[in-house]
C-alpha cells in the first residue's frame, strides 16, 4: 500500500511454475459512479514473472530501471 500515492499493488499468480505471475495497482479509492467489479484504474505493471512472487521479488522489480509492461488497464476477468 502506498497511502501516500493514493494506490494499492496486488500480486496475481499464474499456474505452477508458469512464468504467469503479474503485479497491478489501483487507486485506494473506487473511481466515483464505479465498483470494485468493473472500476476503470486496474493497472498492469508487471507479466510474465516467475513463481512464486515473493516480497523480495516485488522490491527488486518495483526498482528496476529497464523496459517493464508498461502501466497498461488490465484485463478484468
Amino acid at each position: 500500500m502506498d497511502a501516500d500515492g493514493g494506490k494499492f499493488y496486488w500480486t496475481q499468480k499464474g499456474g505452477d511454475n508458469t512464468g504467469l505471475g503479474r503485479i497491478f495497482r489501483a487507486g485506494i479509492q473506487v473511481p466515483k459512479g464505479q465498483l470494485a467489479g468493473n472500476r476503470t484504474d486496474i493497472e498492469l505493471l508487471y507479466h510474465n514473472l516467475p513463481e512464486p512472487i515473493d516480497r523480495t521479488s516485488i522490491w527488486r522489480i518495483g526498482r528496476c530501471t529497464g523496459p517493464t509492461a508498461g502501466t497498461r488497464r488490465a484485463e478484468t476477468r
